[in-house]
């Protein structure tokens, strides 16, 4: 089933701080501030295209021309479904009743279900991207944590940014290039579902 996943609120923060970049790159120096900032956003980006994951919280928007009989969520992990809605016959927006279905967050990839005996609303014929889920996803955020949600991303997941923003601040030239390291460090978290490829 054809589907796209776009982002509605972007990450609030990084995984690793500029100060952990330049501890990691043992510069005591403000000069490259803006490229390791930006090195750290890029590295970031990568590591979640890569695995197919979200590694801090942003609100995702997934759109499809009609429901399947299960909504397999991208992009994960997901914190929580915020709305399943969908363009009626008249061209409306409408929300559907959180009572029709239930979630699986622990799945991997999570999913909307319908409950026993329920059934989809129709949304409008022909309508191209006529149904929406709005959702949360990354690693959570610690109750306790004074960092906030960054905290709670794997320190595999940590070392392989520092290592590959590491890598392209070193080889500016080479920012095609990504070390061995950085992916054998990411491969536990891949997620390479066939019925996620769109």
């Amino acid at each position: 089933m054809r589907y796209a996943v776009s982002v509605a609120t972007p990450p609030a923060v990084e995984p690793i701080t500029l100060v952990e970049a330049k501890l990691h790159l043992r510069v005591d120096i403000d000069d490259d501030d803006d490229l390791i900032t930006a090195l750290i956003q890029g590295a970031r980006e990568w590591a979640e295209n890569y695995t197919r994951r979200s590694f801090v919280l942003r609100s995702l928007e997934l759109r499809m021309d009609s429901f399947p009989a299960e909504i397999l969520l991208p992009r994960g992990p997901v914190q929580s479904v915020t709305a399943v809605k969908y363009t009626d016959s008249a061209g409306s927006l409408q929300t559907v009743s959180t009572d029709l279905y239930q979630t699986d967050l622990y799945g991997t990839p999570p999913r909307i279900v319908l409950v026993s005996g329920a059934t989809w609303p129709t949304p409008k014929l022909g309508a191209v991207n006529a149904v929406l889920v709005q959702y949360t996803a990354g690693y959570p955020e610690p109750e306790t944590s004074p960092q906030g949600m960054a905290d709670n991303v794997p320190a595999a997941v940590k070392a392989a940014i520092k290592i590959l923003v590491g890598y392209w601040y070193e080889n500016r030239e080479a920012a095609a290039q990504v070390p061995m390291a950085v992916k054998a460090l990411l491969a536990p978290f891949e997620i390479r579902d066939l019925r996620l490829e769109a």
